[in-house]
Order: structure tokens, then C-alpha cells, then sequence
């Protein structure tokens, strides 16, 4: 576990980043989560399609993300009193903006025709495309949220590793300092 924590320490240090390095390796987080699902995409639709599909999909991830981290957490970990009531307006928030960019896609793919010469049944989309309301239609928000959310997963895994490295650190500064303070108990 040492190794490992110094390693990852030494790629993403705890205090006193960058910021241009910061940014750069959150790029290169996102940019390797659209690498793998351009593979996993790659063999069943146009490209065209495929690009749309993945720009959908992590640019929901990047604002789920970065919504959750760096403003949802935050009024939880200082317990405010207007937590649930934040989190109830981003869930709506989110929500809407989920739609709307579902949408956006939806007309960029039928309006474009981008899937004209496959064999594909795109009849429930067609549906959601004619109808901007069936957007909220359980089934899509439940498949496009767990979508999401597994996009997602590997940035709260790292993220859950940095606190847990940080808090790791900090038992063992505090380690050492006892045992100074033992050593050289005058000063």
C-alpha cells in the first residue's frame, strides 16, 4: 500500500498542484475514458454516430462530475443546513440539462439522417425525437443515469483514493510527531 500511495502521489500530489497540471491530467483522464468508449462503440454504428453518442455521454459524465466534487460534496462534508436542498436542485438541474442534451443528440442523429443504410430498430428513439416529453420517460433516465454514472466511476475511484491517501499522510505525520515529540520531549 506504501509503494502504491507514493506513487500516486508522485503522479497527483495532495496540496501545491498546478493548476495547468491539474487541468492537464483531468484531460487526460476524460480524454482515456472517450478513448475506451470509442472502442467499446466502435464496431456497431456509424462514426458519425458513435462521436455524437460519446460526446453525449461524457460531456453528461464531466458535468456530473465536477458538479457533484466540487459543489454537492462540499455542503456535505460542512454538514449545511441547506444540504438536501441543493442536492434536490441539482438532481433537477441535472436532469433537465440530461434532456435537453438527449435531445440535442437525438436531432443531430434523425434530422442528419447519420443512421441511414443500418438495419437498425430506432423506433423508441424516433418516438423521444418526435415528442420532447418522452425524453422523461422512466426507463431512459434510469438507463441514461446508470450510463452516466459508470462513466463516472473511475473519477470518484480516484478521487476516493486521494482522500484516502490523504488521510493515510496525515495519521503518518502525526505518527511521526509523536514519536519527536518522545525523542526530544524539551522541545
Amino acid at each position: 500500500m506504501e509503494k502504491i500511495s507514493t506513487f500516486f502521489l508522485k503522479i497527483y500530489p495532495i496540496e501545491g498542484i498546478p493548476t495547468r497540471r491539474r487541468v492537464l491530467l483531468h484531460s487526460i483522464f476524460w480524454l482515456i475514458i472517450f478513448i475506451s468508449q470509442w472502442v467499446t462503440l466502435i464496431p456497431s454504428f456509424a462514426v458519425i454516430y458513435n462521436l455524437i453518442t460519446i460526446f453525449y455521454f461524457i460531456t453528461l459524465a464531466i458535468i456530473f462530475f465536477y458538479t457533484t466534487v466540487y459543489f454537492i460534496f462540499p455542503f456535505w462534508n460542512n454538514k449545511n443546513n441547506y444540504r438536501y436542498l441543493i442536492t434536490f436542485l441539482f438532481v433537477i438541474i441535472f436532469t433537465i440539462s440530461w434532456a435537453i442534451l438527449c435531445y440535442i443528440r437525438l436531432v443531430l442523429i434523425f434530422h442528419y439522417d447519420l443512421l441511414k443504410g443500418f438495419n437498425i430498430n430506432l423506433n423508441h428513439l424516433r418516438k423521444i425525437y418526435d415528442d420532447f416529453w418522452l425524453v422523461f420517460n422512466y426507463n431512459t433516465i434510469v438507463f441514461s443515469i446508470i450510463s452516466i454514472f459508470f462513466i463516472t466511476l473511475p473519477a470518484f475511484f480516484i478521487k476516493l483514493i486521494r482522500s484516502l491517501l490523504k488521510n493515510y499522510s496525515e495519521k503518518k505525520q502525526v505518527e511521526i510527531d509523536y514519536l519527536r515529540s518522545q525523542i526530544n520531549p524539551h522541545f
